[in-house]
């Protein structure tokens, strides 16, 4: 059997994405040798060899999970001779975040549960599970989508004993179980309890009286999650570009009292744009979602409009058989048209193998 070599990979480091106690995650820009392909990947590097065994098997049950509703392992690396493992990208706000600084309306709260819930079961269909799950381990996405994050660790023999006092299964937190899909869901009810929806299938104290949420996932409050995660994401970064602005400034003590009251005039502008706009609660057309979901930097035009760049989702108001959208795009090896239709309430994803040369 031949022995396949591939060529060496580099990482440019974007940015310091996350610390937590074994690691530190970075946003990177992996690229191979050759220059010609380039991703933007998620690079979580461990602090200590000590733990290498461990690392190892969270790999391991990394690269069984096959969901959309769980974050992607894309491969394993060493890193200035450090273990990393390297994860997709992802764009949006933890639960957290999202719950600490928006009211989230019940019917939207239902649609996080029911897609943490498949995640769930697609990490049951895999022989693991989460055994950790509460608001900081669930990441919404630009697009509306839930992604189950750091799990891997629960699946390593040395952490079977882990998870949120707060939200854990009786029978772990009590008699020392091992955790399982049961247990998932019993802190699934926990979190719905946080968010305002009474899940009583999933707090039963009998593990094999749990059941699953009833329900379907709703395409239009998915459209109106991703709203809320991407306006939160805008200011955010909003945010951050005022205090890198503040910061290159802060050799100059003293502000001139004209430019403190342009300063509060704009501050005082952005409020006025981030505030909700009044709408009736039920459009009479529902809207529909086009998501980009590239791994190349393809800059984007709808209808006329200068989109920026890919990834990211668009809320389209005229949706239907008659409602045709024309999507140019552009990279630096060529660019191309595509003419759209879109059903109401409907959710399109675009990836690379869409977007090709005419």
């Amino acid at each position: 059997m031949a022995l396949l070599t591939s060529k060496h990979t580099y990482f440019q480091i974007l940015e310091l994405a996350g610390e937590g106690l074994n690691s530190h995650v970075y946003k990177a820009l992996r690229t191979d040798a050759s220059g010609t392909i380039s991703q933007t990947v998620a690079l979580k590097i461990l602090k200590s060899k000590k733990e290498i065994l461990f690392w190892r098997q969270e790999v391991e049950s990394l690269l069984e999970v096959r969901s959309d509703f769980c974050v992607k392992v894309l491969g394993f690396e060493w890193v200035k001779d450090q273990p990393a493992v390297v994860l997709e990208w992802l764009e949006g706000v933890t639960l957290a975040r999202l719950f600490e600084t928006t009211e989230i309306p019940q019917e939207l709260a239902r649609e996080i549960l029911l897609q943490i819930q498949e995640g769930l079961v697609d990490l049951s269909l895999s022989g693991l599970c989460h055994g950790d799950l509460h608001m900081h381990n669930i990441f919404i996405t630009r697009e509306g989508r839930i992604k189950l994050i750091d799990f891997g660790r629960a699946n390593a023999s040395r952490y079977k004993e882990q998870g949120t006092p707060q939200i854990m299964a009786p029978e772990i937190r009590f008699q020392n179980s091992s955790p399982n899909l049961w247990s998932d869901l019993y802190s699934l009810g926990q979190l719905g309890k946080q968010l305002g929806v009474h899940c009583p299938t999933l707090l039963e104290a009998e593990p094999e009286k749990r059941d699953l949420l009833e329900g379907l996932q709703d395409p239009e409050s998915r459209v109106r999650l991703s709203e809320s995660v991407r306006r939160l994401v805008e200011k955010d970064l909003w945010l951050k570009e005022q205090k890198t602005v503040y910061e290159s400034s802060r050799p100059s003590s003293k502000l001139s009292f004209p430019s403190l009251q342009y300063g509060l005039l704009f501050l005082l502008g952005f409020l006025c744009f981030l505030a909700p706009q009044a709408s009736p609660t039920k459009p009479s057309s529902p809207s529909c979602l086009l998501i980009v979901s590239t791994h190349r930097w393809h800059r984007l035009t709808l209808d006329g409009q200068n989109q920026g760049y890919a990834p990211l989702s668009l809320r389209l108001e005229k949706c239907g058989k008659e409602d045709a959208h024309r999507l140019h795009w552009e990279n630096s090896s060529g660019s191309g048209n595509l003419t759209l239709k879109l059903a109401p309430g409907g959710i399109l994803q675009l990836t690379d193998k869409d977007l090709k040369f005419p």
